[in-house]
């Protein structure tokens, strides 16, 4: 009942649900995150069917650019590193960093599980951890 349903989810997974009063998915983040993976050659595969911007989609792709900043660091490729941790910081701080907290909070005041209550508090607290590690790595 927390994140699907067929009647209102209350802690829906999507970004572009917590951007717009109808709760809609498939808006502007929707299709914001869709360039974002493509760049990269990515492409969700049930595009169709399950917005980009589900929160699996979106940890997936910030692991995929962190596996590939470590790819190009261990080429010796210092530059596609830093543009791909670039990318990295930019993707967490304007997309999962600008829902999750809220979501976290609807998690918290909709469930009565710890298990989700701390899945929800860990996931911000990664998303946190990954732009302060990369933007002090990345700092001139």
């Amino acid at each position: 009942r927390l994140f699907v349903g067929t009647k209102r989810v209350l802690a829906p997974p999507w970004e572009s649900v917590y951007f717009n009063k109808e709760r809609m998915v498939f808006q502007h983040q929707t299709f914001e995150v869709r360039a974002m993976y493509a760049k990269h050659g990515l492409e969700v595969d049930l595009i169709s069917r399950e917005p980009d911007d589900h929160l699996a989609y979106e940890l997936m792709f910030l692991g995929h650019l962190l596996a590939r900043g470590v790819g190009f660091f261990e080429q010796g490729e210092s530059g596609k590193m830093r543009e791909t941790l670039v990318d990295a910081v930019s993707f967490t701080v304007c997309h999962p960093l600008s829902w999750v907290p809220q979501w976290r909070d609807t998690v918290h005041r909709h469930s009565s599980n710890d298990f989700y209550c701390g899945y929800a508090a860990l996931v911000e607290a990664a998303l946190r951890q990954v732009e302060d590690d990369l933007s002090s790595l990345l700092l001139p």
